[in-house]
């Protein structure tokens, strides 16, 4: 249960990171 929560979390920032747009709204 933790690693699928990571996993998501690590996709959550991969795509924001990855749009740049995003980033600010998840910052």
């Amino acid at each position: 249960m933790r690693v699928s929560y990571f996993v998501l979390c690590a996709t959550l920032v991969y795509l924001c990171v990855g749009t740049g747009h995003i980033i600010r709204f998840c910052y």
